[in-house]
């Protein structure tokens, strides 16, 4: 119980000491744009690790020539490699912060993405050889020297490495970047590796077991699982991944709130890195309003969600009937038959053309990631529904559109009344 309560003090103490530093050299309203404000976010957390990596491997590196103690001066060389890290992060945020020229129209953000993933690499690679060690001291036990001044190094080394994953974890917190989330795991590895040789040599110096292959096999695959779980992220985004859905949310939620907006479809959110994200949308009017007036709306939209929201958007705008009562009746016909259908996840760009012969019903359809059915199997099974719920003859003119975004995200912008949703046979 003392033991628990003794380590929630250091981790108290800690906690307050980072947070002591973070608030003396980072003042958030000195800068005037979220660039400037995560460039010094990312720009404090390399120059400390610099600073803190190298003075480690200083002192581990003379203690361990001094010791004769292999183990002391190979994790002094693994302070090193941490330098590298944390210069990669710095090189990578000042090439992100790169303004956009001919031949990157929207800036170098996404190089933030790529350091991120060359920090995630050394991680895995960390893992990977504690584990190949772990292994052949699993297979070949050897002896572990019991020193003082050992004990002491990596106790200093740990305490350290855990005061700098609490301050880039802050950090992160205040300012999301993948950067800092790939430095904090770093420095998480290596308070586990180095505590994993500490507790072997106490271990082995009271009992006589010799436990750290075991211990150290387990740690290395937490670190390399780790540091492919950044990668793999990165990599996401790197490649194009769906935006998040509190994202996705707050840009429905944004444009839904003003009053001549009736509906909207078809939003597509472009990732060009951390605080550069481009969007394009569709926002359905009143045809009745006058199309200036609509217009004026639109552009108010977009340069306001700008301000506010620093998001780059072109909306299309798609004027609607809604005063016409066999329009209406044909359209609730349609929403009824869209809820009923997992496939579906709403439609919209609504239309009616009626002849004496026939009526054409034109919409476009956006259909789940998991719809694999055929365009003309949903087509005829949308006009079979329409013709028998109106009694007339209707033809279905179909677009269909895939969705962008998650399907969580996608139900806050589909027309209500879903339910019930089933399998078209």
């Amino acid at each position: 119980m003392q033991s628990r309560s003794n380590r929630l003090v250091f981790i108290i103490e800690i906690d307050m000491i980072t947070e002591r530093i973070i608030k003396t050299f980072i003042r958030p309203e000195r800068y005037k744009t979220e660039v400037e404000k995560r460039s010094a976010y990312i720009r404090f957390s390399g120059l400390t690790g610099i600073l803190i990596n190298l003075l480690l491997a200083l002192g581990k590196g003379a203690v361990g020539f001094f010791l004769n103690s292999i183990a002391i001066i190979g994790d002094a060389v693994n302070n090193l490699s941490d330098c590298a890290s944390s210069i990669v992060s710095l090189v990578g945020m000042k090439l992100a912060m790169k303004p956009a020229d001919e031949t990157h129209p929207f800036g170098h953000a996404r190089i933030e993405y790529v350091a991120s993933t060359v920090i995630a690499a050394a991680i895995f690679f960390i893992g990977f050889e504690l584990g190949r060690s772990s292994i052949q001291e699993i297979l070949n036990p050897t002896e572990l020297d019991f020193s003082f001044w050992m004990i002491v190094v990596m106790g200093i080394s740990i305490a350290f490495k855990f005061g700098l994953y609490i301050m880039n974890t802050k950090l992160d917190r205040q300012m999301p970047s993948p950067i800092l989330e790939a430095v904090a795991t770093d420095s998480l590895s290596d308070v586990l590796s180095t505590s994993v040789i500490l507790l072997a040599i106490l271990v082995a110096a009271l009992t006589g077991w010799k436990i750290d292959g075991y211990i150290g096999l387990g740690v290395a695959i937490f670190v390399a699982y780790s540091g492919v779980d950044i990668m793999r992220d990165m990599l996401n985004h790197i490649l194009g991944k769906a935006p998040d859905e509190e994202s996705t949310r707050s840009i429905v939620e944004f444009i839904e709130k003003y009053e001549g907006v009736k509906g909207i479809h078809d939003l597509i959110i472009h990732d060009y890195g951390p605080g550069r994200q481009f969007a394009t949308v569709h926002v359905e009017v009143d045809a009745r309003v006058d199309l200036l007036v609509s217009h004026d709306m639109i552009d108010l939209i977009e340069r306001e969600i700008s301000e506010e929201m620093g998001v780059h958007l072109v909306i299309h705008m798609d004027p609607i009937t809604y005063d016409d009562p066999y329009v209406t009746r044909l359209y609730n016909y349609t929403k009824s038959i869209v809820s009923e259908c997992e496939d579906f996840l709403d439609f919209h760009d609504f239309r009616v053309v009626r002849g004496p012969t026939h009526t054409n019903v034109i919409f476009d359809v956006t259909l789940s990631q998991e719809c694999n059915q055929k365009e003309d199997v949903l087509r005829k099974y949308l006009e079979t529904q329409l013709r028998e719920l109106s009694g007339e003859r209707i033809y279905v003119v179909l677009t269909v559109d895939r969705s962008y975004i998650t399907s969580y995200a996608q139900s806050h912008i589909k027309a209500p009344g879903h339910y019930n949703p089933r399998k078209i046979e």
